[in-house]
């Protein structure tokens, strides 16, 4: 069987506080309640890979299945990080059907925008946008980067595929995800790959070791972007269980990096 998550109701008091207080919560600490809850340890490999403080960027892979959210793969990490994460997270969820999208896409909105202000995350549209999002998208963009100016060590966590994909095997990160990356390794971000399984009894966590993104030349917007999403995801795959890497392995992808990003 698989591990079960039960729903966090401890943190529920504190986050309608802050909301009411406009005081913002420290996510590390509600993480490390919800993992407590828990009915097994995690199992955690390559830790010593954690960065303690940044510039760094975490990507993981993007695993959910019916009773597991990315709530818990974002409380997983930041509850052995020794630095509150500051993670990029959707601001909406999307539902089949128009109506149901209509009523219950607008209540996520609502109730994932507070998550977001109280724990100073970055709501962000999905990429790429739906018609009308683009402004969305952009805003959040320079939220993000306004918010690596006020702290340039900060740890910045994302899920590059940004989507559910069929199977939990890694996918291919939208367009415009690269991109996001490799404007943070501009800004003097490193790259930290984790990977999220799950096993009999427990969750699971594989950090691997803190890279650079380089590229070489002078590389067209749009090659750049899809190489830099091949590298996260190559990266992201050699720390998952070979069932769950899709076609990211270093026989069907071989990726290569070289000094001097430019663009």
């Amino acid at each position: 069987m698989t591990p079960t998550y039960p729903f966090p109701w401890g943190v529920i008091p504190g986050l309608l506080s802050s909301s009411i207080t406009g005081v913002h919560r420290i996510f590390k600490v509600d993480a490390q309640f919800i993992i407590k809850s828990l009915p097994n340890p995690l199992n955690v490999s390559g830790r010593e890979n954690l960065p303690s403080c940044g510039p760094v960027v975490i990507t993981a892979n993007h695993y959910s299945r019916p009773g597991f959210s990315m709530l818990w793969m974002a409380a997983a990490v930041s509850s052995l990080s020794s630095q509150d994460i500051r993670w990029v997270m959707t601001r909406a969820w999307t539902y089949p059907g128009m109506f149901r999208n209509y009523f219950l896409g607008g209540l996520s909105r609502f109730f994932l925008g507070q998550i977001a202000r109280d724990y100073q995350f970055i709501p962000m549209p999905a990429i790429p946008p739906q018609p009308g999002e683009a402004i969305g998208r952009a805003m959040a963009i320079r939220k993000l980067f306004r918010l690596i100016a006020l702290e340039p060590q900060a740890i910045i966590g994302l899920a590059p595929e940004g989507q559910d994909i069929p199977g939990h095997t890694l996918g291919w990160p939208p367009p415009g995800a690269g991109r996001l990356i490799l404007e943070l390794a501009r800004k003097g971000f490193l790259i930290a790959p984790v990977g999220i399984s799950e096993n009999q009894d427990c969750l699971c966590l594989n950090f691997g070791k803190i890279y650079p993104i380089e590229l070489c030349g002078n590389i067209p917007a749009k090659e750049a972007d899809h190489l830099v999403s091949q590298i996260t995801m190559q990266h992201i795959a050699r720390l998952l269980p070979l069932e769950m890497r899709g076609e990211f392995t270093d026989q069907n992808l071989a990726a290569e990096s070289c000094p001097n990003v430019s663009q």
